[in-house]
């Protein structure tokens, strides 16, 4: 996934789907009110971290914001994460043929 932010400067930030530790959908009272379909989307990852004024490390999520219906970009998220980490511990080849335990949909190229 790439976040493009910036006003003045483009800047880029690059997260891989199998780095995202967390996801939430916040839709606030000004969502509601004015734009009846949007919200935000934050993301942890592993490492996000920014540095305060004392040198102390914070965690620094991405924020995602007014997004057009974030419920379904929520599930968009979460499904393409999961796929992503089960595809990497059970590769195509190494699968068994019968394994209720999951059942992804991600295609290699």
């Amino acid at each position: 996934m790439i976040i493009q932010k910036g006003i003045i400067g483009r800047d880029f930030d690059m997260i891989d789907f199998d780095k995202i530790t967390n996801a939430e959908v916040n839709v606030g009272l000004f969502d509601k009110i004015f734009s009846k379909s949007s919200g935000s989307i934050i993301i942890s990852t592993a490492g996000a971290f920014k540095v305060n004024r004392y040198g102390s490390r914070i965690a620094a999520p991405y924020a995602l914001n007014n997004i057009t219906n974030p419920y379904e970009v929520f599930k968009f998220f979460k499904k393409i994460t999961f796929d992503v980490k089960t595809d990497m511990q059970y590769p195509n080849q190494y699968r068994p043929e019968i394994n209720p335990g999951y059942n992804t949909r991600l295609k290699a190229k």
